[in-house]
């Protein structure tokens, strides 16, 4: 009785094993003697023809060159080899299986294969496959720079733009990390404002400076989003960085020409003043010639007395003030002012 329920229990294991699987036997040269019929109307053949067919005949060959070596390999050594193969219908369809072949111990140069369809899995795969290949040749090419960090900043990627512009290669970048190529003078900011930022206090939108080997600047504008829906401890980043060394060479030098100008400006204007200022300055001088010239005559007259001399000191102070004055203004209009600071002022006594 238990004989008879093992033997049914075995035949249901193989009947349910035909239905999910593929099963081939082959000799010791790899021609097929039998299949089951799931492999036989999968493949397109009927029975009699797969009979006595080599079994690489069936591989589309370009894909399995290097597993049929390793399959021979490991049957000679250990009697048993697992891995992938890939069939060719006869319709030309592929077939993808995961196979796993033992030497048969009862018969000699017998050989088994059960083999389980991954078709589907692998077209998943070569979709994923396909579109990282995509992503990373659109993050190549692109004309910002890209990378991808760890909350340390240890690079898993970075794009051909990025090290041009930071002067950094991937190796570099992975250890210590990118915040050893920013500006000395930048680091701590950045620093922060990254840590602020991978402990979710905040985004990441920071402008700095690459100091590259070759000691020139880059002037960069970063921004960052985290790659994975959950934070944790290796959660990865990626930054994109727009340069701006250009632009912000292109400003010095607006800057520097607009300051130009200015000065130019005002060097015409004190031309265009300078009969005004001709007139202002010597009607002062007048009274300081004429007063003088009183002063020398009482001399002369020996008619001096205390009162006439502080008058008259008093007219030339007030004259000489007058024109210091003038010549302060006109030394302010001169003068470059840019970096002097700046101060409150009332608006009043700018009207007045």
């Amino acid at each position: 009785m238990q004989s008879s329920s093992a033997s049914r229990a075995s035949a249901d294991l193989l009947h349910a094993l035909d239905q999910a699987a593929y099963t081939v036997a082959t000799d010791a040269y790899g021609h097929i003697l039998e299949a089951n019929d799931r492999f036989v109307r999968t493949i397109g053949f009927d029975r009699e023809a797969l009979r006595g067919r080599p079994y690489r005949a069936l591989l589309a060959k370009p894909l399995n060159l290097a597993r049929l070596g390793h399959m021979r390999e490991q049957l000679t050594l250990h009697h048993c080899w697992r891995g992938e193969l890939c069939f060719l219908s006869r319709g030309g369809h592929r077939l993808w299986v995961e196979c796993y072949v033992t030497k048969s111990q009862e018969q000699a140069g017998l050989y088994r294969t059960i083999a389980f369809d991954i078709t589907e899995r692998k077209a998943v795969e070569e979709a994923l496959g396909a579109n990282q290949r995509f992503s990373r040749t659109l993050m190549e090419s692109a004309p910002v720079g890209i990378l991808i960090a760890d909350a340390e900043g240890h690079c898993s990627f970075v794009n051909r733009r990025w090290s041009e512009v930071s002067g950094c290669r991937l190796r570099a970048a992975m250890l210590p990390g990118w915040q050893e190529a920013v500006h000395p003078e930048d680091r701590p900011v950045v620093e922060k404002a990254w840590s602020a930022f991978v402990g979710g206090r905040g985004e990441f939108h920071t402008e700095f400076r690459y100091l590259r080997p070759d000691g020139q600047v880059a002037h960069v504008l970063a921004s960052a989003v985290r790659l994975d829906a959950e934070p944790g401890p290796r959660s990865r980043f990626l930054r994109v960085e727009q340069d701006l060394t250009e632009l912000r060479r292109t400003q010095r030098l607006i800057d520097e020409q607009r300051s130009k100008m200015i000065s130019a400006a005002k060097l015409t204007a004190l031309g265009e003043m300078a009969g005004g200022v001709a007139h202002e300055i010597n009607n002062p001088l007048a009274i300081i010639h004429g007063n003088a010239e009183v002063l020398r005559l009482w001399a002369e007259q020996g008619v001096l007395d205390n009162e006439r001399v502080r008058s008259v000191a008093s007219v030339l102070s007030h004259t000489s003030t007058r024109i210091a004055k003038i010549v302060r203004a006109l030394r302010t209009i001169s003068r470059n002012a840019e970096r002097d600071p700046c101060e409150s002022v009332p608006l009043a006594a700018l009207i007045d």
